[in-house]
């Protein structure tokens, strides 16, 4: 996240000045979650129940511990990030088995609206928005544009973004507005991102193909 004597701007101005790329951070959470995946998938486990279970302890955890782990800051990270990961496993097994409910989206939709109005410090209230947002993207009667052609630019756009802001920051000069940072940074980070999909991901998504889990069912 940072280098020796890399410095974009003044870091009286804000401690991000000295990051070069924040959004690292939660690698190794990542990775951590896909491991505890795999090793439930090896053992059978990995079920629509537990996902939900481990969701519901996530969520919960965080209405009665801040910063329940000080002096370890793997653990502190990890209980922030799982919840996200164990909400995202839950979906694809709802989604898996049943095609998203209007009904439920509405419900979602206002329980998070909701939630951003009277408990807008919740840290796990936008996760309420989840459900509405598969929703729209998987229903037959919305139809959005698809970015099939141009690949998959997410993840190389969320790892370079940060950096590609930083640059543009520091050529801009330190007291540079917000808007003309991201008009300068979107295309170069979308760029880098289809340059990531094309050159390294896509790649990278062939070795699945080697996977010893891959002949293993996913219970539903």
């Amino acid at each position: 996240m940072t280098l020796p004597h890399v410095q974009f701007y003044d870091p009286a101005i804000s401690s991000l000045g000295i990051s070069v790329n924040g959004s690292l951070w939660t690698i190794g959470q990542e990775i951590l979650c896909y491991l505890i995946v795999a090793g439930l998938m090896a053992i059978g486990c990995l079920r629509a129940p537990f996902m939900a279970l481990a969701l519901a302890v996530g969520v919960t955890w965080e209405l009665f511990f801040d910063h329940p782990w000080p002096d370890t800051r793997l653990l502190t990270d990890f209980t922030f990030i799982a919840p996200y990961f164990f909400c995202g496993s839950f979906l694809w097994f709802v989604m898996d088995r049943r095609r998203p409910n209007i009904v439920l989206a509405l419900i979602f939709l206002a329980l998070g609206v909701l939630c951003l109005v009277y408990w807008p410090d919740y840290l796990y209230g936008p996760m309420l928005f989840a459900y509405p947002l598969v929703y729209i993207a998987t229903s037959p009667a919305i139809r959005l544009p698809t970015l099939e052609r141009v690949g998959d630019v997410s993840y190389g756009t969320y790892l370079y973004g940060w950096p590609v802001e930083q640059v543009m920051n520091h050529a801009l000069g330190q007291y540079s507005t917000w808007w003309a940072v991201f008009v300068l940074s979107l295309p170069t980070s979308l760029l880098l991102g289809w340059l990531s999909w094309h050159l390294l991901e896509k790649r990278a998504l062939r070795w699945k193909r080697i996977s010893f889990f891959q002949r293993q069912a996913v219970s539903p």
